[in-house]
């Protein structure tokens, strides 16, 4: 009797292994835009995350937060799609640098994930130029000989006065 119990045990130990995760109710993160690690030269207007199960929409959503550490957009479970399994959400971000994607997903039979992920919006637009431009070379040559011609002409002003 003691044979057979542990041939079911075994046998059910080989099934439950052999199970996708998907079965079992949890949702793992199949892909994102931006996708974690990118390197973006255009800030990107939204965040999009796939999941491989179906979500349910209370406690799935996400933040994305700026390298100042503002949230600068949010995201939730998009129910236009017929697997819900996707979370977008627009974002606002206008300043370079290291932005954290951090989600949190209830799958449909109540199992809560979480995790995050990083992308950089590394902007190629270049700065305005704010450097004042250095004057015309003749500028003080000019107004050098303004100067003289002024001087020149007071004196000779003042010489035909003086006589008599």
């Amino acid at each position: 009797m003691r044979p057979t119990r542990l041939a079911i045990g075994a046998a059910l130990a080989l099934v439950a292994a052999m199970t996708p995760a998907a079965a079992l109710g949890h949702a793992g993160l199949e892909s994102s835009s931006p996708a974690a690690g990118d390197t973006l030269a255009t800030a990107p207007s939204a965040v999009t995350l796939v999941f491989d199960g179906e979500l349910g929409p209370d406690g799935t959503g996400f933040t994305v937060t700026g390298p100042d550490g503002v949230v600068v957009g949010e995201g939730e479970l998009d129910l236009t799609v017929a697997e819900r399994n996707q979370v977008s959400g627009g974002v606002e971000i206008t300043q370079p640098g290291i932005y954290l994607v951090a989600w949190t997903v209830v799958a449909a039979d109540g199992h809560e994930e979480e995790g995050d992920f990083v992308f950089t919006f590394a902007s190629t637009a270049e700065p305005p130029n704010t450097a004042v431009s250095p004057a015309d070379p003749r500028l003080p040559l000019t107004l050098g000989l303004v100067l003289l011609l002024i001087a020149v002409g007071s004196a000779a002003w003042r010489l035909l006065r003086a006589r008599p």
